[in-house]
């Protein structure tokens, strides 16, 4: 960043660097809160009459992590992690616990999600499906290589780029491109 600024000469209000607070703010706090709607979707497609069975408990959860969260973060962050390095993170076992919990509710989620779907009659669905289940498999990998296991510098690429596979895989799973759907599904081919 350093080398960025001063080879552009960017003023210092551009070349800032971010608090350890917002950094641990951006990272993780809204971990919970993306759950929990991930949940309520979900919930709403697959088991839409055990929603709340379902979403109370995770609701809760993640309002008491946000609250310890929070007062780890303004009393002592590094109750939360330390920086080893300007991409990773040394995780505290707490953080490192509630990751694999959400980790772990990803996976799962994600997998009965996709099977559900490969169980259509609509070719176009179960490609969807498919293309979801990889895309989970493929976060669950990233985010654990991430956020539970110390790695390399190298690997920390190969880890945001596992990471950046699974988005670009989420997208064609929810919003199958018609350039995708022809590839796979031999649409088109005149």
């Amino acid at each position: 960043m350093v080398i960025w600024c001063n080879l552009f000469s960017f003023n210092d209000i551009f070349c800032a660097s971010l608090s350890v607070e917002v950094r641990f703010i951006i990272g993780i706090a809204f971990i919970p809160i993306v759950l929990v709607i991930w949940l309520m979707v979900f919930t709403d497609l697959v088991y839409s009459n055990k929603k709340h069975l379902i979403i109370v408990p995770y609701v809760i959860i993640a309002i008491i992590f946000e609250l310890i969260f929070f007062i780890f973060l303004f009393t002592d962050p590094t109750l939360i992690g330390t920086y080893t390095g300007p991409f990773k993170v040394d995780w505290t076992p707490f953080i490192e616990l509630v990751t694999f919990f959400y980790i772990i509710t990803a996976l799962i989620t994600g997998i009965i999600f996709a099977k559900e779907s490969m169980k259509s009659n609509d070719q176009e669905l179960v490609l969807k499906g498919k293309i979801i289940l990889i895309a989970f498999i493929s976060f669950v990998a990233g985010a654990a290589l991430d956020s539970l296991i110390p790695i390399s510098p190298i690997a920390v690429v190969f880890t945001r780029l596992l990471l950046i596979s699974s988005a670009i895989e989420f997208y064609f799973g929810f919003f199958l491109p018609q350039r995708i759907k022809n590839i796979f599904l031999n649409y088109d081919k005149k």
